[in-house]
């Protein structure tokens, strides 16, 4: 199988994943603190946010069956 990106697997699609992520400051008096949004593409009524960078790896690890080490 061949992705839009180029590269070739032997799965199906379950194995395929696309996001679009947002990235944005938020800014508070003198602090500003980074936000994440992820929508799945398949999944586009569905919008998760994340108050962290760390919050947003563990959701993409578990989403994606990677080991919680």
């Amino acid at each position: 199988m061949s992705y839009p990106n180029g590269h070739q697997t032997q799965g199906n699609l379950e194995e395929y994943r696309a996001f679009l992520l947002r990235c944005w400051q938020a800014v508070s008096g003198d602090k500003s603190t980074w936000r994440f949004s992820l929508v799945q593409i398949r999944d586009e009524e569905r919008k998760l946010g994340f108050a962290c960078l760390e919050e947003l790896f563990l959701y993409l690890k578990g989403e994606l069956g990677i080991d919680q080490q």
